[in-house]
């Protein structure tokens, strides 16, 4: 009997150690504090430990998560600013381009104007050497009469 007792004495202390360690009977995440050789420990269920390592978890992937959209944003705003460059440059190309094409337009207005005037010039010339030739050709025509 003596063996009896002895057995339910250490079956109680297990049992009484496991409550105490465990908290199968709480259900909130304040862990039991423990006195060991001085020192303080906080003991957790085995479902406390899940719920703090799936929370942990969580969060680890949501800082990296995190991590990862402001790597995002940086790269989208560096492109967002490439784009606004190339959109500036492209603008300040066409205007340019439409005043090159202005100063061309000019240019080819100038050269038709001398073009004209040189037409004038050549055509006086013709005429003046025409009337030259013309009054040449009667003086001569009166000297070789006389």
């Amino acid at each position: 009997m003596s063996y009896n007792k002895k057995l339910m004495s250490l079956i109680a202390c297990l049992m009484w150690s496991c409550l105490s360690i465990s908290q199968t009977s709480k259900q909130t995440l304040e862990p039991i504090p423990q006195n060991i050789n001085g020192s303080k420990y906080f003991c957790f269920s085995i479902e406390q430990s899940r719920f703090i390592a799936t929370k942990l978890e969580n969060e680890k992937y949501k800082d990296s998560l995190i991590g990862m959209f402001e790597i995002d944003i940086t790269r989208y705003q560096k492109l967002l600013r490439d784009k606004e460059l190339s959109i500036f440059d492209l603008e300040s190309k066409i205007e340019n381009l439409n005043k090159i094409q202005t100063n061309d337009q000019l240019h080819i207005e100038q050269l038709n104007e001398t073009i004209k005037k040189k037409d004038k010039q050549i055509r006086r010339g013709k005429f003046l050497k025409w009337l030259l030739g013309t009054g040449l050709a009667i003086v001569t025509g009166v000297l070789i009469i006389k």
